[in-house]
């Protein structure tokens, strides 16, 4: 396992600036005064900053503001997952997803199963047999290649995102292709 998270400088400066403001009613004090900008999130405005707001208290009062707290304080994954989705309003199976698949390897208890787009990238490009329908025996399989490709465990996430990347463009490709034919 490696050694707990660390977060990026830009995603530091943003829970920071969260995490001393939360207390406050408006969250538009994020955008106006240009936090999400100093923190490279240029293009969220006052509904995102409103939901920062509520995560970073959230975070704050029941973890005190430790995100490794919070993978601490679950029992297992379903748990871990829950309690991310409990951090606020728009916190979805998709978001824990993305969130949970860059923490493998960090956490022991995050170990999503890939979505739908990446097995079908992974099952056209030829990484996984086509039959593969088994979301952990396809992340096994998945893990597996990477190894005996000799890469570093710890980047395995970014394979899972290019494979999502090339799902999300093969779904694109294949809309196009219908509405063409119509």
């Amino acid at each position: 396992m490696r050694p707990p998270c660390t977060p990026s400088p830009q995603l530091q400066n943003s829970i920071h600036c969260c995490s001393v403001f939360y207390g406050k009613s408006q969250g538009n004090w994020l955008t106006e005064f240009g936090w999400l900008d100093r923190g490279g999130y240029v293009r969220y405005g006052f509904k995102t900053a409103s939901k920062l707001l509520e995560v970073a208290g959230h975070l704050m009062d029941h973890y005190r503001g430790d995100l490794n707290a919070l993978h601490r304080a679950a029992a297992d994954e379903a748990d871990l997952e829950h309690r991310i989705q409990a951090l606020g309003k728009g916190i979805g199976e998709v978001t824990v997803n993305i969130f949970l698949r860059e923490m493998r390897g960090i956490w022991d208890k995050a170990d999503p199963s890939p979505c739908a787009l990446v097995l079908a990238a992974a099952r056209t490009s030829g990484f996984i047999p086509a039959g593969t329908v088994d979301q952990r025996k396809a992340l096994h399989l998945l893990m597996s290649l990477w190894q005996r490709a000799g890469k570093p465990a710890g980047d395995f996430p970014d394979s899972e995102a290019a494979l999502l990347r090339l799902g999300l463009a093969e779904r694109r490709r294949a809309a196009r292709k219908q509405r063409n034919r119509s």
